[in-house]
């Protein structure tokens, strides 16, 4: 909240509706292709099998380059779009700088998808204060460098560079 507040201050009104629909779009294609993965490992009757987490594992770092390219496919069409149909798309639509931000942004689906098998198990076993302290630290960090990078250079450029440092610190915090 209270980087959002600055924010408002340093960014024109635009930044955030374009961002709006970035966000949106990377996080209903991840709600959209959700397998269930975690909720698998934290009902699984062997939580620590091995096996059964090098498995998952797999299917979640698939599923996020399957996210990825359904990102590509569709930046290309909203790119297609924007030039040869513009009376179809208005306002935040058009931005030129929407196809490769939700390029960009989708990178994170790929990221995330690295993360270790160790936080559903942790869920499992009840231990979620780690897991807590590993979001908060990448929010954080993320943060920073959002409202550092924003000031410095304001543009909306800030605000994907958090998401992908949020992103990064988070996967690696799942192996510690």
């Amino acid at each position: 909240l209270g980087s959002n507040l600055i924010l408002t201050r340093l960014l024109e009104p635009e930044v955030f509706g374009v961002m709006a629909v970035v966000t949106i779009v990377a996080i209903g294609i991840a709600m959209f292709t959700d397998l269930g993965l975690w909720q698998f490992v934290v009902r699984h009757k062997d939580p620590e099998n091995p096996h059964m987490l090098n498995v998952v594992w797999t299917i979640q770092v698939i599923r996020g380059w399957a996210m990825f390219l359904f990102i590509v496919v569709l930046v290309v069409i909203l790119a297609i779009g924007n030039q040869y149909m513009p009376s179809y798309f208005h306002g935040i639509y058009a931005d030129p700088r929407l196809p490769m931000l939700v390029l960009i942004a989708g990178t994170a689906s790929i990221i995330s998808g690295y993360a270790s098998m160790a936080s559903p198990v942790m869920h499992r076993k009840v231990e979620v204060g780690k897991l807590e302290l590993a979001q908060l630290i990448s929010q954080f960090v993320g943060t920073s460098v959002m409202v550092v990078w924003v000031w410095l250079y304001p543009s909306i450029w800030g605000l994907l560079l958090a998401s992908l440092v949020s992103a990064v610190l988070h996967t690696f915090l799942t192996y510690y």
